[in-house]
């Protein structure tokens, strides 16, 4: 992009042209000198020519020192001047034409300035754009690893005593996830949202659901076979999460959750047969 400062000013030639000015100069001082003579000889009958040092022969009109006229005689001889008229007619059509020049050289010059302030707010709003797709680009990215990390932290400090020793992290998930499966095999169908393990595992299993819609609203057009992020976050979820999720998502009235899990496809792909076999059922 130019640098505006650097750009050469836009000059008129008819204003600036030297040989222009002193054309029109040398014109207006003929033409005042001929006003002057014709007014000296209206008041006079006198032509001032000798202050030129011309010399008229015409024995009737002139004499050797001054030419004299009679008063009968100037109006025929002023007459003569007519030419100055037509001279100053047209010049006015010259001077109108010149106007008009001047007023389209200048219209042509606003119309460049315009066009060229109008290219400089187009950069400044394609660099405002740009600028505002990266700090949304850059806030998205810091709330969606912070939720990952999250996601991190909240898999660690899940806890599951047992008989001998408790249980934390993932090996905890996984027993959580191995009971209720148990469960809904021996049952053949579960409320997941009634049970003691949905109030353990709620909150862990909704931090996905949460990235998801972050994502959702930094990709309104979003497509998840060109999300990177999508795929970062579905290497995050274990297998025993997606089962989780599962039971969760198609648990009564949890229209959002089975709206996000479908949309992303968190269990589309299952990370173990026993999810299968459960989505198979729950289908159903």
């Amino acid at each position: 992009m130019s640098d505006p400062d650097n750009k050469k000013p836009k000059r008129s030639f008819l204003l600036q042209s030297k040989l222009a000015w002193s054309f029109f100069g040398v014109t207006f001082a003929i033409i005042g000198f001929l006003w002057l003579s014709n007014a000296y000889f209206a008041f006079t009958g006198e032509l001032p020519f000798d202050f030129l040092n011309i010399s008229m022969n015409e024995p009737t009109l002139l004499d050797q020192d001054q030419v004299s006229v009679a008063q009968q005689d100037r109006g025929p001889i002023g007459d003569s001047f007519g030419v100055i008229n037509s001279l100053f007619s047209g010049l006015a059509i010259l001077g109108l034409v010149y106007a008009i020049l001047l007023q389209r050289q200048e219209l042509h010059l606003v119309k460049d300035e315009r066009d060229d302030t109008r290219k400089i707010l187009n950069n400044q709003q394609s660099a405002l754009d740009s600028q505002n797709r990266l700090t949304k680009k850059q806030a998205f990215e810091t709330t969606f690893f912070n939720l990952l990390t999250l996601i991190t932290s909240s898999r660690a400090g899940i806890c599951l005593p047992t008989t001998h020793h408790e249980l934390k992290g993932e090996p905890a998930l996984a027993l959580i996830a191995e009971n209720v499966v148990n469960n809904f095999r021996k049952k053949g169908s579960i409320n997941y949202r009634e049970t003691a393990t949905y109030r353990t595992t709620t909150a862990h299993i909704n931090l996905f659901i949460s990235a998801a819609l972050t994502l959702e609203e930094y990709e309104p057009y979003f497509k998840p076979e060109e999300s990177v992020h999508l795929g970062i976050l579905m290497n995050a979820i274990s297998p025993s999460e997606q089962i989780l999720m599962a039971f969760e998502a198609y648990s009564p009235d949890n229209f959002l959750m089975l709206r996000v899990v479908d949309d992303f496809g968190f269990i589309n792909e299952p990370k173990s047969p026993v999810l299968t076999e459960v989505l198979q059922k729950l289908r159903e």
